[in-house]
């Protein structure tokens, strides 16, 4: 029997560097005719948000879980501190690109805020998507709940972010006991009935059986995360039963791509396991032997 816990893991790393290509950009058109035949990891364009990085690499997301999958292997569990200073260490000499969450985040770090409070407002969705690396070290559904909410206040104290963090963490540990994706959606969304979660949630189940570029250009294609959880749960339910075709419709949509990617990724890896994407998508990305080495 595969390890699905680790399947979650390396799936979100894959739907990240599956994105960076076309990450970012929102013309779905463009898309289809700078990257015809969409299939497999491609290098960034010149104009690229990316333009430092090549062929297999991550985006900035992918690199921050990295980051978050090193000091869970080598502390033996999820340690908050030794996170963040591992993430401030890694962006003080970063040649990537630094959103506005992390620049924000780094400001108030080097003014002497304590991490646990250096965090920016964003509502942008990738601080909770970054949670898939804790599924490799903590089982029980609680403590990976709280875990994911610590990990994205890192860089990301928006109520409804954190929230987000939380759904993630609880529909994943859900599927990992055996539910199908889409009851343990709604099971984690009850979780956090009241807030706008579950309203987000509900909107995108509703969805499941609509067109998706066109849905998504409709939910936003941003970071925000008002358009981008309806988008990943839409996803995540519509092609709960062809996970590839999933990520790469998600980055055929366009926009904030690797962010959205990265919680399918998680959530599908969880539910079908690495056989059911490309071989290729894992053997693509260059920090792969280095993941497998650091997982459980």
């Amino acid at each position: 029997m595969r390890n699905t816990r680790r399947d979650a893991v390396v799936a979100a790393f894959m739907a990240d560097c599956l994105a960076l290509g076309p990450h970012w950009i929102y013309d779905q058109e463009r898309i289809a005719r700078e990257f015809p035949d969409f299939a497999a990891p491609a290098a960034p364009l010149p104009d690229s948000y990316h333009k430092t990085k090549g062929l297999g690499d991550f985006t900035h997301y992918g690199d921050q879980m990295l980051v978050l999958l090193e000091s869970l292997a080598e502390r033996g569990g999820f340690d908050r501190a030794d996170f963040a200073a591992r993430w401030k260490t890694l962006f003080e000499t970063y040649g990537g690109y630094v959103d506005a969450a992390s620049r924000r985040t780094l400001e108030n770090l080097k003014a002497g805020w304590p991490f646990e409070d250096a965090g920016s407002t964003s509502e942008d969705l990738a601080g909770a998507a970054r949670f898939a690396p804790l599924l490799a070290f903590i089982a029980d559904e609680d403590a990976l709940a709280e875990a994911a909410r610590q990990q994205t206040g890192l860089t990301h104290t928006a109520p409804l972010v954190l929230d987000a963090a939380e759904f993630f963490a609880r529909a994943a540990a859900r599927i990992l006991g055996g539910e199908e994706p889409v009851p343990a959606m709604r099971a984690a969304a009850q979780a956090l009935a009241g807030g706008s979660v579950a309203e987000l949630v509900e909107k995108g189940l509703a969805s499941a059986g609509g067109e998706t570029l066109s849905l998504i250009a409709a939910f936003g294609q941003n970071c925000h995360s008002p358009g981008a959880l309806p988008a990943v749960v839409h996803l995540v339910a519509a092609y709960a039963d062809d996970p590839a075709r999933g990520l790469l419709q998600n980055v055929l949509a366009g926009g904030d791509s690797a962010g959205r990617g990265i919680a399918v990724g998680a959530l599908l890896g969880a539910a079908r396991g690495l056989d059911a994407f490309p071989a290729v998508w894992r053997t693509a990305m260059n920090a792969h032997g280095r993941i497998e080495a650091l997982l459980p």
